[in-house]
């Protein structure tokens, strides 16, 4: 048994760290038996109390942290993943429920030598293993990570390991050394020297707004890329600025090149060879003044590369349409056209990278980023002078602008964006291409990368897509109450139905204490370094963890849930953070409505209606109210209500209801930790005294574990119990009345 890949959920904080650590107090070096060769333990440990492993990495083996590639894959489809636990990743990305057991449960059960707690406990672990393997090959992270090393010619770790620049410098040195180029290796000293970059990519203030009318969203394909191939910007044709040139030639010498700063690095720029091709209009200046040398002089590398990699993309991209039925096939290919627009999409970064790359070239940065820039002006200078129907630019962001069609209908919204979009590629060289994504209809534009609307990819869509960017319906730094709330007005909103729209936000706001409790939850990302002074709850609930254990503390980057409880008057919201399941585990404690109503529902409702213009006000209502008669001041019951019978019967139809969903709660849970079998064998043989220990799951991200808390919250039964007429003979005398 020789693996090459050991996976575990979270190997820094359990697993298998866990494991290596509990064998060194032991005695054993398991870390040795896990790695192809002998490594001494006492370097893993993170500190000289020698309490927890810094970083667990067996030799000659890879270790797959699979949380961390989790963390990194699914916020690009899984918006509304708030946690990072296994059995919340489980549901939302598997479609599978899966029970969470504390560690003293299981503890109890392998120690309780009984026969179906054991089956229980080691059905459990075998399940979340193969359900490690299951998360993984849905994502297609071994094919997809294995193309990626074939692809970028690095090995299958270093994929996971390295970064972008790692990435595009082991496919750019290989072209360099078939054109017989060396790297350059800027040191730290001359990286902190070099000049910082002059230009920023455009971002016009937007004319916020609620624009009925259709808006027309165009984006430059590939805009970075094509620029480097278009004007031959790279290393290898700059022959630096403007200013620089200029001072060699006032100042020149006898010498046949004069020495200037190119990125990091001295240059000796070659006066001679300079001079004949500005006579043969060889050279292009970029819009801040740097100088390179056009195709027909030399080809650079970034340009080379670039088009290569495009020109592969497209072909790798009918392959997929030719192979659709192939399933293997096809994933291999859509793997591989993914890591081809990755790698465009980040080659720009490389030469800007003046922090901590290892070839910077402010002149190289400065010249693509200026150019995209005068791309999207002169792309947004022609819209508004054109002849486009009274058409005018809105917005305009990096790559992309949005063309606002007064009066026209969205099919004609989509002739101009068509017309728009040849112009503007005619008038720009080859392969600079601008399309028209979509037509948004309506749109609200509050700000700077922040707008919501319905989009429309084709004219023969009949319903468009709910489309956001910035806003607290795609941000996981609120809360799922906030998010859907405001989605379902603004839906409401584009479809002009106002008066559902304030009707639904009324039934929403009156009826908070019936929400999921998961809806106000907030899950915050943890980071490791704040200052002593900083008022951050996910660094209260953390220090509160450390405290315990050392391995309870949370990972950098892992999500934090916490609910803001009602606290006594005038307390700081830091001191009413709880994290989810301290709430949970005691009745007594209630959430803070008021917060929530005041601090994000409002302000986020009140940012998008403003445009209307509306704004929204609440108030809490009053919490001790009649059950029967709403009579304020009196919970559960008024002086009048408590002695008449049938203010009795609903809240009893209530608690019946209640009681049927328990049971039906009860067997999902079952279902859940697969002893719903066992149960049902139990009850046969007539041992109906065994617990089944269902009700052990601490998995708090469940709704039905949420659900069955909230229950037993209830105060049904109280006031039940508290009736005059809750006794079995006076119930007999209103039921021979009355029924």
């Amino acid at each position: 048994f020789d693996p090459d890949i050991i996976v575990g959920y979270n190997t820094q904080r359990y697993s298998w760290s866990y494991l290596v650590e509990r064998a060194a107090n032991a005695g054993r070096n398991l870390l040795s038996e896990l790695s192809r060769y002998r490594v001494a333990l006492s370097d893993y440990f993170c500190d000289e109390r020698q309490l927890i492993i810094r970083d667990l990495f067996p030799r000659g083996r890879i270790l797959i942290n699979i949380w961390r590639i989790l963390r990194s894959e699914l916020p690009l489809s899984f918006y509304n993943l708030r946690s990072y636990c296994l059995s919340n990743v489980i549901h939302h990305v598997l479609g599978r429920r899966f029970p969470m057991y504390s560690f003293q449960i299981l503890t109890q059960w392998i120690l309780s030598y009984d026969c179906y707690l054991s089956d229980l406990f080691i059905r459990h672990f075998l399940t979340r293993t193969c359900l490690n393997l299951s998360l993984l090959c849905h994502l297609n992270f071994f094919t997809r990570t294995a193309e990626m090393a074939r692809v970028y010619g690095i090995q299958f770790i270093e994929v996971l390991s390295r970064g972008s620049q790692f990435r595009v410098e082991s496919m750019l040195l290989r072209l360099a050394r078939i054109q017989n180029f060396v790297a350059a290796s800027v040191s730290p000293a001359q990286r902190d020297s070099m000049c910082a970059t002059e230009t920023l990519p455009l971002t016009m203030e937007p004319q916020s707004g609620l624009y009925r009318d259709p808006v027309i969203v165009l984006d430059f394909q590939s805009l970075y890329p094509s620029i480097i191939i278009a004007y031959n910007y790279c290393f290898t044709t700059c022959l630096g600025k403007f200013s620089s040139i200029k001072n060699c030639f006032q100042n020149r010498s006898n010498q046949s090149s004069e020495r200037i700063i190119l990125g990091g690095l001295p240059y000796f720029l070659p006066v001679d060879e300079l001079k004949l091709m500005l006579t043969r209009n060889e050279i292009h200046i970029s819009p801040v003044g740097g100088i390179f040398c056009k195709k027909s002089v030399r080809r650079g590398l970034l340009p080379i590369m670039l088009e290569e990699v495009l020109n592969t993309r497209i072909m790798v991209k009918k392959a997929c349409k030719t192979y659709c039925n192939d399933k293997y096939l096809s994933r291999i290919l859509h793997a591989r056209q993914l890591i081809l627009k990755l790698i465009s999409n980040v080659t720009y970064g490389y030469s800007a990278a003046n922090w901590s790359g290892r070839m910077p070239c402010v002149e190289v940065a400065d010249a693509i980023v200026s150019k995209g820039r005068e791309a999207l002006e002169r792309a947004i200078s022609t819209v508004n002078n054109g002849n486009y129907c009274g058409a005018r630019v809105i917005y305009g962001d990096t790559d992309s602008i949005f063309v606002l069609c007064p009066g026209a209908t969205r099919e004609k919204a989509f002739e101009i964006g068509e017309k728009i979009a040849a112009d503007v590629t005619n008038s720009n060289p080859t392969p600079i291409k601008l399309k028209l994504e979509k037509i948004m209809h309506p749109l609200i534009l509050e700000t700077k990368k922040r707008y919501v609307g319905m989009s429309f990819e084709k004219s023969t869509d009949e319903e468009g897509v709910f489309d956001a960017k910035g806003i607290e319906t795609v941000r996981r730094d609120s809360c799922p109450f906030v998010s859907r709330v405001l989605e379902k007005a603004l839906r409401l909103l584009f479809a002009n139905n106002m008066g559902a729209m304030v009707r639904y936000l009324d039934m929403e706001f009156s009826n908070l204490d019936k929400l999921n409790i998961s809806d106000f939850v907030f899950a915050r990302e943890y980071h490791h370094h704040y200052s002593p002074n900083a008022v951050v709850a996910a660094k209260r609930i953390a220090e509160k963890r450390k405290a315990i254990c050392l391995r309870y503390e949370p990972e950098a980057g892992e999500r934090v849930p916490y609910v803001i409880i009602a606290g006594p008057p005038k307390s700081s919201v830091i001191s009413c953070v709880r994290e989810l399941q301290d709430f949970l585990s005691n009745k007594h404690l209630l959430l803070n409505y008021e917060y929530y109503m005041q601090r994000h529902m409002l302000p986020a409702l009140n940012r998008m209606l403003q445009h209307v213009p509306m704004r929204l006000e609440w108030r809490m209502s009053s919490v001790n109210v009649c059950l029967s008669c709403r009579a304020l001041g009196a919970f559960p019951w008024c002086t009048q209500c408590i002695r008449r019978p049938e203010a009795l019967l609903p809240t009893v139809l209530d608690l019946c209801r209640e009681q049927r969903k328990s049971a039906i709660m009860d067997r999902l849970c079952r279902q859940c930790n697969g002893t719903d079998n066992l149960f049902i064998i139990l009850l046969s043989i007539g041992l109906r005294s065994v617990d089944i220990e269902y009700s052990n799951c601490k998995n708090m991200t469940c709704l039905v574990m949420q659900k069955r808390v909230k229950m037993k919250r209830s105060h049904l039964v109280e006031a039940v119990c508290q009736h005059i007429c809750s006794s079995e003979s006076e119930y007999l005398k209103f039921y021979e009345k009355y029924l």
